[in-house]
């Protein structure tokens, strides 16, 4: 169900298989990270991080291998501030942007 894709700062780093995902709701494709922090730190405090990415398919032929890379930068970014939480981000003007409350995002609480 997820491949790991590294670990940073001990914190380990799952992609959701298999990456993108069309969703028939939308014209989108959608990949999700779950962060896990290191065994000694997981506790009440702090549990897993989720991270979203999407991009609309309306953007024509994308190279999703080098959008997982780009958005495993920001995976890493956010753990080195100690923001494990939800996250998602939209692809907007050749970048991931952060997306508050995007409506093709159900939240999970932990």
């Amino acid at each position: 169900m997820f491949t790991e894709k590294g670990t940073h700062e001990g914190y380990r780093i799952l992609l959701r298989n298999p990456g993108f995902e069309f969703t028939p709701m939308m014209l989108g494709k959608i990949a999700a990270f779950v962060v896990h922090p290191p065994a000694e730190q997981d506790g009440p405090d702090e549990g897993p991080g989720v991270f979203a990415f999407m991009y609309p398919l309306l953007d024509g032929e994308l190279d999703e291998a080098a959008l997982i890379e780009l958005a495993l930068v920001i995976v890493k970014e956010q753990i080195d501030r100690g923001h494990l939480a939800e996250h998602t981000y939209e692809w907007r003007h050749g970048q991931w942007s952060q997306a508050l409350r995007p409506r093709w995002w159900v939240s999970v609480s932990f």
